[in-house]
């Protein structure tokens, strides 16, 4: 992927590993991700889900490793399919859209930045961590 920024604009079902070891990947404008693997997402690097379009990426693992950042941006959903665990020493950026689905723990080394995100459903969100909250 190199040290920029990959905009992917179409589904991904990816049923292997998905490492983001530098630069940035980003959902936008429509694209979604649809996966069943290990993700991982390296220190410097990013995973964005930052569509416009509304759109819903499905994450059907446990768990997530993230020394990097993982950010839920613009009007979208992120759906947990399981109970499903973010740890790692990284950033957790939920600004905007909807976080869904299964019960989901932020671990206690994760850096939690949540601006006018929302949490729905009937699962239960755990933080462990370091956590901004503001609307």
């Amino acid at each position: 992927m190199g040290a920029g920024s990959t905009d992917f604009r179409s589904q991904l079902v990816n049923n292997g590993s998905l490492n983001v070891q530098q630069g940035q990947l980003q959902f936008g404008r429509g694209g979604s991700l649809t996966h069943s693997g290990v993700l991982t997402i390296a220190a410097g690097a990013a995973l964005d889900f930052a569509s416009a379009a509304a759109v819903t990426s499905t994450i059907n693992t446990a768990s997530t490793t993230v020394a990097g950042t993982l950010s839920i941006t613009n009007d979208n959903a992120l759906n947990f399919t399981t109970a499903h665990a973010i740890g790692g020493n990284g950033t957790f950026q939920h600004s905007f859209g909807q976080v869904t689905g299964a019960n989901l723990t932020l671990g206690p080394d994760l850096n939690v930045v949540i601006t006018d995100g929302g949490h729905s459903g009937a699962a239960t969100t755990t933080v462990q961590g370091s956590t901004s909250i503001a609307s």
